[in-house]
């Protein structure tokens, strides 16, 4: 019994691993988006980043930044705008994050 429960667990794993890595794949682009726009700003807030987006993507694009943060390619900082009254995270690249955006941009010239 334990056994036939193992084995539906792993195949349901299996499958949903499966399906994260697809769509991780789907999103590279996404992601490389975001690395080269911090680039070229330098720092950018989730405000500037999510601007024109529509609320769910916004939700989707900070989920984003988390990931990255915890790959170690971008640290956001809490921030706290007196002329707006509200907090807000900025994001830089870390050294890891402009070795990374520097290669992809130079893939993107090729």
């Amino acid at each position: 019994m334990s056994t036939e429960l193992k084995e539906i667990l792993e195949k349901t794993l299996e499958k949903k691993i499966k399906m994260k890595e697809i769509s991780l794949e789907q999103r590279l682009p996404h992601f490389k988006d975001l690395i080269l726009k911090i680039r070229e700003a330098d720092k950018l807030d989730l405000s500037e980043l999510v601007e024109g987006s529509a609320v769910e993507d916004s939700k989707d694009i900070e989920k984003d930044l988390e990931l990255l943060e915890e790959c170690g390619l971008v640290v956001g900082e809490e921030k706290f705008s007196k002329r707006r009254r509200i907090e807000y995270r900025e994001y830089t690249l870390t050294n890891n994050g402009t070795e990374l955006a520097e290669k992809l941009e130079r893939e993107s010239k090729h």
